[in-house]
C-alpha cells in the first residue's frame, strides 16, 4: 500500500508534520472540528493533525475514560496510538497520491468527509487484522 520508496519519502515530507490545530479558512479552524483527525496540503506536502481530533485526544464520560471510536478500535484490534499513527499514514498516502483528495466542503458549508472514511477503512484493514467476531 505504501510502496517501495515510503520510507524516502516520508523522511522527505517528516519535518512537514504540524500538530497544531491553528489551520483552517472558510470561517473555521481545525481545533474546531474534533470529527478531522488531520488535513493535508497537498502542493506544499504539509500534514496538519488535529490535537482535538478523535485520533489524539482523550475522552472521559461521567468521570471515566471512554472513546468515541472504541467499535473502530475493537474491530480491528488497536489502540488508540495505533489508529493516531493510521491517521498519519493516511495523510502521508494523500501525498503520494495513492489517496486522491477525500473531504469536500458543500454548499451548506459542511464538510462531507464519506470518502475519508472509505480511505481509512481500507488503510485499517490493509495495516491490522481484524478481530475475530
Amino acid at each position: 500500500m505504501l510502496g517501495k520508496d515510503a520510507l524516502a519519502r516520508f523522511d522527505a515530507v517528516a519535518g512537514n508534520i504540524q500538530f497544531n490545530g491553528d489551520v483552517g479558512g472558510r470561517n473555521w479552524t481545525l481545533s474546531e472540528l474534533p470529527g478531522i483527525d488531520a488535513v493535508t496540503d497537498v502542493p506544499a506536502q504539509q500534514i496538519y493533525l488535529n490535537p482535538n481530533g478523535r485520533g489524539f485526544n482523550t475522552y472521559t464520560r461521567g468521570g471515566q475514560p471512554y472513546h468515541p471510536l472504541q467499535s473502530t478500535f475493537d474491530k480491528f484490534g488497536i489502540t488508540q496510538s495505533q489508529y493516531a499513527f493510521s491517521v498519519l499514514i493516511h495523510e502521508f498516502l494523500h501525498i503520494t497520491g495513492k489517496f486522491k483528495p477525500d473531504s469536500t466542503i458543500g454548499p451548506d458549508g459542511k464538510i462531507d468527509g464519506s470518502k475519508s472514511r472509505g480511505y481509512q477503512e481500507k488503510l485499517l484493514k490493509a495495516c491490522f487484522s481484524q478481530k475475530k467476531k
